[in-house]
């Protein structure tokens, strides 16, 4: 939290008023832990308890909603299936969709991904969320796991086949520098491009690339999408994204204003406008 977040956070409080942090990250207690200040919080509500009450975490967290209840059961339709994969430094969170319905058919998170202690949480609707160990740890082999839960992993029929196969995967992709203005279709172009930009998210596009290759290597032919953080604020006026610095720090370590969390304002925005049309 930032100084002036605890601040108000602590006024509230001394006027009074009973304050709570709501949270989808299973780290939560140990980050106000480290931070110092849990005891700013009267109650907290996170991954933990998201995953106690068996709500969906990550990366549609059900954990704010009044309307928890599991979604309706079914082999999403015909047409196929999307998984959708956000590939962090140590974890891999996870849905499967209908694409046509939005209904979520499986969904789950592995955590202490490359270490022998790696653990999969997984829930196929409506049964309750299971957890497996994984102690190769790997992304490709947390990555292949997940593969194995999915329905087309022991489809018999045509029929099963045609509303229960993996049609292609979805992942989240942190930065996109300035040549990514929208979602694209991965090939190695775009792979070489998200590892060019990597000195911009250390921390994340090395991870999410960790993603792609893996599901690469387990289905080779699996067509791919990467959707970027920074893709939706790159309509940004120039007068807008460039700092105060020396031209150079732009021109040659792309020092700017990219925007994050793109994938996040665009659901609100186009929300937003749908209930006040």
């Amino acid at each position: 939290m930032f100084p002036g977040s605890v601040a108000w956070v602590r006024e509230l409080r001394e006027a009074g008023i009973k304050t709570a942090v709501v949270s989808s990250s299973r780290n939560c207690a140990a980050v106000l832990n480290y931070a110092g200040i849990s005891d700013l919080f009267d109650t907290r509500v996170d991954g933990d308890t998201a995953l106690e009450l068996q709500l969906s975490g990550k990366p549609t967290p059900d954990t704010c909603s009044p309307n928890s209840a599991s979604p309706p059961s079914g082999s999403g339709g015909a047409g196929g299936l999307v998984l959708v994969l956000n590939s962090g430094s140590s974890s891999v969170k996870f849905a499967l969709l209908a694409p046509a319905s939005g209904e979520r058919i499986l969904a789950g998170i592995a955590e202490k991904v490359g270490t022998p202690e790696a653990e999969l949480q997984i829930r196929r609707y409506p049964d309750p969320v299971v957890t497996e160990q994984l102690p190769e740890g790997s992304y490709q082999a947390v990555i292949s796991r997940i593969l194995g839960h999915l329905p087309d992993a022991g489809l018999e029929t045509a029929a099963d086949e045609a509303s229960g196969h993996l049609i292609g995967a979805g992942h989240r992709v942190v930065h996109g520098g300035e040549r990514f203005t929208a979602s694209v279709l991965v090939d190695d172009e775009v792979i070489a491009a998200i590892r060019s930009s990597s000195h911009l998210a250390p921390l994340h596009n090395p991870a999410n690339l960790a993603g792609i290759e893996a599901v690469r290597a387990v289905r080779p032919g699996l067509p791919q999408v990467a959707v970027f953080d920074t893709a939706f604020h790159q309509t940004m006026p120039r007068a807008a994204f460039r700092y105060a610095v020396p031209e150079p720090w732009y021109t040659r370590y792309g020092v700017r204003r990219y925007g994050f969390h793109g994938t996040s304002y665009r659901f609100v925005t186009a929300r937003t406008a749908e209930l006040l049309e």
